[in-house]
């Protein structure tokens, strides 16, 4: 039995603490969960979130698309410029490793000047295609493909319908910036890199040198990091456990600590990972903090490592772990 009298009343209040559990609660919201203390049929709050991520996946892919039409032309039209800039603000140093932080900087500039205002206008054409559609998307599209056909048919959904439309569209700005920007902006700064033929690059990190993770569980690469750390005279060990607050990994060396994040991904890490092991670092008493993947790196989470001092590696660069944390406060 569903358990509203007043569809009309109810659907309200329904759709009232929805919202607040969207915007509060994302990690939650992705469990297909109802908030604590709050009921509703489990069957019509997985439509919700079903519908509320289809609706982001049709944005994404939306910008993506623009992207590729609007924006990709003029990055091929700057790549003899941008492989000339990276040869220039490449070096290597002694010991083979490259500094790439001159050429962040140059691609942080190109990415504002030239490619920003394109994709500001992007984002916007996208929005208003939404604003005008979203109460016209039929509903067989935007229902899991298992729903029942009572759920389907049942007379309270045109009515939260209509707050859904409502609320997205008076919220579209805010919901771009959480799940529509960081991973456009990582998308676009990929394309950036893939123009890149500079042979430091490709020596430093090749492409077939990512990790498989379908061949290797998060755990093994906790696991691959603290021993390429033990190999270089650290006494490292995964944490195993959570309440960690971020730190996935604990090293000591010479009267100095670090902690490290270790994310197995092949998707480019964004500013979640380094707001964590910053968390992770003051959790543990940690002189240093690091993140490490066998992908790269936003230009945002390079923003807040470099205010915060936190290291971003590849799992290449372990064994010059103890040279790179001197670096910093050098």
């Amino acid at each position: 039995m569903w358990p509203f009298d007043d569809l009309y009343d109810k659907a309200e209040t329904w759709f009232f603490y929805w919202k607040q559990y969207v915007e509060n609660d994302e990690e939650a919201l992705m469990l297909g969960q109802p908030a604590g203390g709050w009921r509703l049929g489990e069957e019509l709050w997985q439509v919700y979130t079903y519908r509320y991520f289809k609706v982001i996946d049709f944005a994404i892919n939306g910008v993506k698309g623009k992207i590729y039409d609007d924006i990709v032309p003029v990055i091929n039209e700057h790549v003899e410029s941008l492989n000339e800039q990276h040869r220039m603000l490449c070096k290597k140093d002694r010991y083979g490793i490259v500094d790439n932080s001159k050429w962040l900087e140059e691609r942080e500039y190109f990415f504002t000047n030239v490619i920003l205002p394109l994709f500001v206008t992007a984002q916007a054409e996208i929005k208003d295609f939404l604003r005008e559609s979203i109460f016209e998307i039929k509903d067989d599209k935007l229902f899991p493909s298992n729903a029942s056909a009572k759920i389907r048919k049942h007379k309270i959904i045109p009515i939260i319908n209509a707050y859904f439309g409502a609320w997205f569209n008076e919220n579209i700005d805010a919901i771009f910036e959480v799940h529509v920007i960081e991973p456009c902006v990582a998308y676009l700064t990929g394309l950036i890199d893939n123009t890149i033929t500079d042979p430091k690059l490709n020596d430093q990190k090749k492409t077939d040198d990512v990790l498989d993770s379908s061949k290797i569980s998060p755990y093994d690469y906790e696991e691959l990091c603290a021993n390429i750390l033990n190999e270089n005279g650290w006494v490292a060990q995964a944490t195993k456990k959570s309440g960690d607050q971020g730190a996935d990994v604990y090293a000591e060396k010479n009267g100095i600590s670090v902690v490290l994040q270790c994310k197995l991904t092949n998707l480019t890490v964004g500013n979640k990972a380094v707001q964590e092991i910053i968390s992770g670092q003051k959790f543990m008493s940690a002189d240093f903090a690091a993140v490490v993947t066998p992908a790269k790196y936003t230009p945002g989470a390079q923003d807040i490592a470099r205010a915060a001092k936190v290291l971003l590696l590849h799992h290449e660069d372990l064994p010059h772990l103890e040279s790179l944390c001197k670096r910093i406060v050098s």
